[in-house]
């Protein structure tokens, strides 16, 4: 009897996790590394994009700050909703290669769609439906790059190595972003709206091109340690019954949400360090620019510690350093100082 290709790929189990070699690892790590970075890039909810967009709204169109958050409210609604698209990516093989069909698809289609409303008239109500069908595009193209990072992680006993080069270089591109996307603001203060907006969205394209670009060639050290590229379809209602049913995952949401709950940050922040301290969009940008990047060596230090120290010890005391985290902000008077205040508060 003869097996199809196919056929092996649905029937064969998947492999017991295995540790690599040290240099098969430093090789995937590199390969994520450089994936994660033009994927933060090319979000449109992120730094290089999402700020310009912020002052766009507030220099050009003269949103006030509950404007503002409420656009950011309505063109985050699909972010509400992106456990589905994580459900598709496990459901759907895009040309029988799973995570890179996603990111080589909608990579494009994003590169595609950016340059659609790049010359599209700009209007509050055309940025926000820009916005959202970005986002909803560019999903796609996250879950194939999250679905990648925990399969490896997973199948190669490196979870806690893979999440600590994740989001080090996830902020890299976020500090480059905020600092970048300031300075990018000033210079475009001067011009017109539609060329400040098409300058975004263009950059934005080139970015999603090469994300596609990269995603179509295939590190043999990378994808040939992956079982779940050719992974067979499981049924959605019987994974979302799992997941709900799983109930280690409720205390690590909760974390999650609970650090990400920070109402006094992002608009409200921007619209006192430039309402009431008078401080230009650059400086923002670079306020950002910095929070984010002192959060490199902690992140970088987890991914030795976690291999040595166990998780209940790292969330406790990560906690207690946490919880102050914001206190510096108290003492900041002009935008110099809150400059140097953005480092304590980030460590």
């Amino acid at each position: 009897m003869t097996i199809t290709t196919a056929e092996a790929e649905t029937t064969l189990p998947t492999p017991a996790p295995t540790d690599l070699p040290a240099s098969d690892r430093n090789r995937i790590l590199i390969y994520l590394g450089v994936l994660t970075l033009l994927v933060t890039f090319g979000a449109p909810f992120g730094g290089l994009i999402n700020t310009p967009v912020t002052y766009f709204l507030k220099n050009k169109l003269h949103f006030g700050a509950v404007q503002v958050a409420e656009f950011g409210l309505v063109t985050g609604l699909p972010l509400y909703f992106s456990a589905a698209w994580g459900f598709v990516r496990d459901n759907w093989n895009p040309f029988g290669i799973r995570d890179r069909g996603y990111m080589i698809l909608f990579g494009f289609l994003c590169a595609a769609t950016y340059a659609i409303f790049a010359f599209a008239p700009v209007s509050a109500i055309g940025l926000a439906v820009a916005m959202i069908v970005l986002t909803s595009a560019f999903l796609f193209v996250q879950s194939g790059q999250f679905g990648l990072t925990g399969a490896i992680g997973r199948q190669h006993v490196m979870s806690g190595q893979v999440s600590a080069v994740w989001n080090a270089v996830n902020s890299i591109p976020l500090l480059a972003a905020f600092a970048f996307g300031g300075f990018l603001s000033n210079a475009l203060e001067g011009k017109h709206a539609e060329l400040a907006a098409r300058t975004l969205f263009l950059i934005g394209g080139a970015v999603m091109a090469a994300i596609a670009a990269f995603a179509i060639w295939r590190p043999r050290v990378v994808y040939d340690n992956v079982s779940e590229e050719h992974a067979p379809v499981v049924n959605p209602l019987k994974d979302v019954a799992r997941l709900l049913r799983h109930k280690p995952i409720y205390p690590a949401l909760l974390i999650w949400f609970l650090w990400n709950f920070a109402p006094g940050s992002v608009t409200p922040l921007q619209f006192f360090l430039q309402d009431k301290l008078h401080a230009d969009d650059a400086t923002f940008g670079l306020w950002n620019a910095v929070f984010a990047g002192f959060f490199i060596p902690p992140y970088m230090l987890y991914g030795v510690l976690c291999r040595r120290v166990k998780l209940g010890k790292l969330i406790f005391w990560g906690t207690v350093i946490g919880v102050p985290q914001m206190v510096p902000l108290l003492f900041i008077h002009s935008p110099n100082g809150a400059l140097l205040m953005a480092a304590p508060t980030s460590t």
